[in-house]
C-alpha cells in the first residue's frame, strides 16, 4: 500500500476490555501520522446467549469486511479474513489470564491467534508459550519489545501525577509507602464469623491490617477486603474502586498484591516495585506463580505480612520473575507498529 494513500486502522477488543491503555497509547502515537483514520469495535462478545451472542458475532464480521488494518490486545480478529492479505493484523498481546496457561490447552485455543500477521509478545514468557503451545506458523512474533503500558511504568511524570491524585483523595497517604491490594476475582471465605468477635475470627484480612507496619498506606479495590474494619483503620486505608482504573494505581504503588496477571506482570516493569500474588484466588496466573515462584504466592493475610519483610528467597524469585516477564527497554513498540503499517 502506498504511503500517500489513506490508511484505516481498526482497534478491536473483546470481553468488555474496551480501549485499553495499550491500545490508547498506540493510537495516540499514530495520530501524528498523515493520511490515517481510525475505527473501533469493542463489543463484549462474552455477554448473552443464543440470538444475542450471534448478533454480536455477525456485527463483528460485518465490521471486519472493511478494507483496513487491525490492532488488538486479544484474539478479537477473526481467523479467516478473505481478501485481507494486503492488510496488517497486529496483536499487542496483553497478558490476560489465559496466556498463563501452559498445559492442557485445547485445539481450539491453540489456533486462537491465527487471524494475525504480527504478534508483539511483550515478554520472553509469552513468546516462549506461543512458540510451544499455539499455532503461530506464518505469524511474525516480535520479541525484545515491551508493551506500551510496560514502557510507561518508569515515566516519572506519570508516577508523580497519579501519586498526587491519590494524596488529594487520601491525605493520610502522604509520605508513606503504598501497598495496593488489587483483587479482580472472588475472595473465598471458608468460615463464618463469630458474632461476638467478628473481626478476629471471621474477617480474613484482619491480621493484615492489624500487623502491617505503620509506614504503609493501603489501597483497596475490593469491598470484601474492608468488611469488618472498625474506624481505627480509616486513616490507613483508601477504597479506590471506580475512583481510577486499577492500571493507574500501579504508578503510585510500592508493593502490589494481586490475582491479576495483567496487573502483576505490568507492575514488574517498575524496577523498585515488589509483587505478591494471591494464591487463594484460583486462576491460571496464580497457579503458575504458586508452582514456579512459591515464595511470591500468598495464601492468607498473615503470610502477606510476613513476606513484606522480604526474605532472601523472595528477592531471588522476584529477580527471576522479572527476567521472564520483562524485556530490556530497547525495542520501540510505537516505531515497530508504524513500520509494520508502512510496509503494507
Amino acid at each position: 500500500m502506498k504511503k500517500e494513500e489513506e490508511q484505516t486502522v481498526a482497534f478491536l477488543s473483546s470481553s468488555g476490555r474496551g480501549l485499553s491503555e495499550d491500545l490508547k497509547l498506540v493510537k495516540n502515537a499514530l495520530e501524528s501520522c498523515e493520511q490515517m483514520k481510525f475505527r473501533y469495535f469493542f463489543r463484549n462478545t462474552t455477554i448473552g446467549k443464543g440470538t444475542a451472542k450471534r448478533s454480536v458475532a455477525t456485527a463483528k464480521k460485518q465490521f471486519c469486511k472493511v478494507e483496513q488494518h487491525y490492532i488488538s490486545i486479544d484474539a478479537s480478529v477473526p481467523r479467516n479474513l478473505e481478501g485481507k492479505e494486503d492488510y496488517q493484523r497486529i496483536l499487542l498481546l496483553t497478558p490476560y489470564d489465559y496466556i498463563f496457561k501452559t498445559e492442557e490447552i485445547s485445539a481450539k485455543e491453540k489456533g486462537k491467534f491465527q487471524g494475525y500477521t504480527h504478534i508483539i509478545c511483550g515478554s520472553p514468557f509469552v513468546q516462549k508459550n506461543l512458540e510451544k503451545n499455539y499455532h503461530v506458523d506464518g505469524i511474525k512474533l516480535i520479541g525484545d519489545c515491551s508493551l506500551p503500558s510496560a514502557l510507561r511504568m518508569e515515566e516519572r511524570e506519570q508516577r508523580e501525577r497519579i501519586r498526587e491524585k491519590i494524596e488529594f483523595f487520601f491525605p493520610a497517604s502522604k509520605g508513606k509507602k503504598i501497598i495496593s491490594l488489587l483483587i479482580m476475582g472472588t475472595i473465598p471465605v471458608e468460615e463464618e464469623a463469630d458474632e461476638e468477635n467478628e473481626e478476629e475470627t471471621g474477617y480474613p484480612f484482619y491480621p493484615f491490617f492489624a500487623n502491617l507496619p505503620e509506614e504503609y498506606f493501603i489501597l483497596v479495590n475490593n469491598a470484601v477486603v474492608l468488611e469488618g474494619l472498625n474506624s481505627s483503620f480509616l486513616d490507613r486505608v483508601g477504597y479506590v474502586k471506580n475512583m481510577m482504573p486499577a492500571s493507574d494505581l500501579l504508578y503510585a504503588t510500592d508493593v502490589l498484591c494481586t490475582d491479576s496477571g495483567q496487573l502483576g506482570t505490568t507492575f514488574l516493569n517498575h524496577k523498585d516495585g515488589e509483587l505478591f500474588v494471591f494464591s487463594m484466588i484460583k486462576n491460571s496466573f496464580s497457579k503458575y506463580i504458586q508452582k514456579e515462584y512459591p515464595s511470591m504466592a500468598v495464601s492468607d493475610a498473615e503470610e502477606l505480612v510476613r513476606l513484606i519483610s522480604l526474605p532472601k528467597e523472595y528477592k531471588a524469585e522476584l529477580n527471576r520473575l522479572r527476567q521472564e516477564f520483562c524485556y530490556p527497554k530497547t525495542g520501540n513498540v510505537y516505531q515497530i507498529v508504524k513500520e509494520i503499517l508502512a510496509d503494507a
